[in-house]
């Protein structure tokens, strides 16, 4: 009997979660289907505000056990002392300090292999156990102002890259992301596999959770991160907001709420974010019409997210730059099209899932402003995928070639 435990170094929510426990789930699956005698375990940080019983029960239903887990930090020298006292396979140290994950317990030394979902380690991952490594994207890259200072950068990305480099192997859905790790992270390409991209809808059917809106409306899902585009996306939105007959729009995610006026604190993984949620809240208070016709509800649950795609007129994807955003899918998978930004991934994306996509240049409020008056006149007549279509696309589908290129890691 094998071991695997599918690990979260960060409180990931919405579809980075998502997609996690996808993973987590096709990994089980797949065993399975080759009749591999697995147990498979999923690994959560603790202080994540995570409801276990609600947000994991997909997991544990199917029989994946849940850890809780604190990432430690330990100097090199606690490292060294370690391999040496258990007799491990000596690893050449060059940082001074190292994070493992720890549960209370076994601490996951009785797991075979660990596969950790992005490389977001405050520190390079303790060399004590094989794992793989999932990588969805290198934003940094592009959008570099998601970190406070280059110095903060240059230490940060410096782990990332240890983290990966140190992997066994490396998981990628998308040939931009593939690139990216061999030209900027410098790995060697035969550690890489492109694997399938998933979609499972959240939600079989949609019942009314709240009182339905009055007036036709678009729908922006983002959060409180500088790539996700806010400050050309409002200026878009006033240029399109003139015209009397234009949709209102609500703004959904996580922590968006923080961009309400009545909200003090800001909150969120990197130093600048407390500033960047200000500006926001600043642009959005000084204009009358942006006031007006934007409303922020905050983090929403499955349902209520469902829910109000189901009832939008199209949905709104701001972003500068990622791994592609499943929003898009919902969308689709609901009847509704989508405006997005035009990137790598996105591009994939729509050819990946068939999506019909409409596009705008991320850098030009213009463009924004007349693609969202486009959607507003025809987004009825856009053509999307049949439902049945994205059966294709599930976890399920992938379990069976996913856990295939796992095997020879379990050797």
């Amino acid at each position: 009997m094998k071991h695997i435990a599918i690990m979260l170094p960060q409180n990931y929510r919405g579809g980075s979660l998502r997609t996690s426990k996808n993973i987590a789930k096709s990994i089980f699956l797949g065993a399975q289907k080759n009749n591999f005698p697995v147990e498979v375990c999923f690994s959560y940080v603790k202080g994540g505000n995570y409801d276990v019983q609600n947000d994991f029960a997909d997991l544990l239903e199917m029989g994946i056990t849940v850890r809780e887990t604190e990432w430690k930090t330990i100097s090199r020298d606690k490292v060294s002392s370690i391999i040496s006292t258990a007799h491990l396979q000596k690893s050449v140290l060059t940082e001074p300090k190292y994070i493992m994950p720890t549960d209370g317990a076994s601490d996951f030394y009785d797991c075979d292999l660990w596969v950790i979902i992005s490389d977001r380690t405050t520190f390079p991952v303790f060399p004590i156990k094989k794992y793989l490594i999932v990588i969805y994207d290198y934003i940094q890259r592009y959008v570099p102002e998601i970190f406070e200072t280059t110095e903060v950068w240059n230490i940060q990305e410096r782990s990332y890259f240890i983290t990966t480099r140190s992997a066994s192997g490396i998981f990628v859905t998308t040939p931009n992301t593939r690139d990216d790790m061999i030209s900027y992270c410098g790995v060697n390409k035969d550690k890489i596999h492109l694997i399938n991209m998933d979609f499972t809808p959240l939600l079989n059917r949609v019942e009314n959770t709240q009182k339905t809106i009055q007036k036709p409306y678009f729908l922006w899902p983002t959060n409180t991160t500088q790539h996700k585009n806010h400050k050309l996306t409002l200026q878009g939105l006033e240029k399109y907001f003139i015209k009397s007959d234009a949709l209102d729009c609500y703004i959904i995610g996580t922590n968006t709420h923080y961009f309400l006026s009545n909200q003090k604190n800001g909150g969120g993984n990197f130093l600048s974010k407390q500033s960047y949620i200000s500006q926001i809240r600043e642009i959005i208070n000084a204009s009358p019409i942006l006031k007006t016709k934007i409303h922020i509800l905050g983090e929403v649950t499955d349902a209520v997210y469902m829910q109000m795609i189901s009832n939008a007129v199209f949905l709104l994807h701001s972003c500068l730059y990622d791994n592609g955003t499943f929003c898009v899918l919902d969308a689709a998978y609901m009847g509704r099209p989508s405006l997005s930004a035009k990137y790598p991934a996105m591009e994939y994306m729509n050819q990946y899932f068939k999506l019909n996509l409409r596009f705008f240049n991320p850098h030009d409020p213009n463009t924004l402003a007349q693609q969202l008056q486009f959607m507003q006149e025809e987004a009825k007549n856009i053509v999307l995928p049949s439902k049945r279509s994205f059966k294709k696309y599930s976890w399920q589908a992938n379990a069976d070639s996913l856990f295939k290129l796992i095997i020879p890691y379990l050797e």
